[in-house]
């Protein structure tokens, strides 16, 4: 049975869902039902943040990083997903489109890959970036509040906590296209008045 991260007391490094999915540009809603225990406190980190000051910093990982395909995979007895794509994805205007980072739901990149140095340079820049404090946002979630990530830019994770008290988080996912459009469709309908 597949273990769900998210559901262990101990810690959780930043990262972000749903990236095994070739075209999954999700949303995530994570409503904290209920939250009585001590620690457990949001981490999150902005990966287009992270990917633009590598841009600026270091151009030629930066390249590497949105080129050089890497495979992702989640499974369990019941279903399974891949993708072999890079972390960071362009649109045609060569801005950031995507950003893709998980060492669960990474797999083994081929050693004899052409760049395959060089994109574990880049790669572990890429991690002290992220798990650097520069880049993080901490915050509690309490009974009520909803978290939203888009899940291919924004990274969250959380503190440990204990088990001292009765916790219920509930995650849902919506499609980023059904989110633009109702917000297109509530923004046009309050201009009207």
């Amino acid at each position: 049975m597949k273990k769900i991260i998210g559901f262990i007391l101990g810690a959780v490094v930043a990262l972000n869902l749903s990236i095994s999915v070739a075209n999954g540009c999700k949303v995530q809603a994570l409503h904290m039902l209920a939250n009585e225990s001590e620690g457990g406190e949001t981490i999150i980190v902005d990966g287009y943040a992270v990917a633009r000051d590598l841009r600026n910093d270091f151009p030629n990982f930066f390249n590497i990083l949105s080129t050089f395909s890497v495979p992702f995979r989640e499974f369990d007895e019941e279903n399974e997903t891949y993708t072999n794509e890079p972390i960071i994805r362009l649109n045609t205007n060569n801005e950031i489109a995507g950003f893709r980072y998980s060492n669960q739901l990474m797999q083994m990149v081929d050693p004899q890959k052409k760049n395959v140095e060089l994109f574990y340079e880049a790669y572990h820049e890429l991690c002290k970036r992220i798990n650097s404090q520069n880049y993080e946002s901490k915050f509690r979630l309490e009974a009520g509040h909803i978290l939203l990530v888009s899940s291919h830019r924004i990274l969250h994770g959380r503190n440990e906590f204990n088990s001292n008290g009765k916790r219920h988080l509930q995650d849902a996912y919506y499609e980023m296209d059904n989110v633009v459009n109702n917000f297109i469709l509530y923004k046009n309908k309050s201009l009207r008045g």
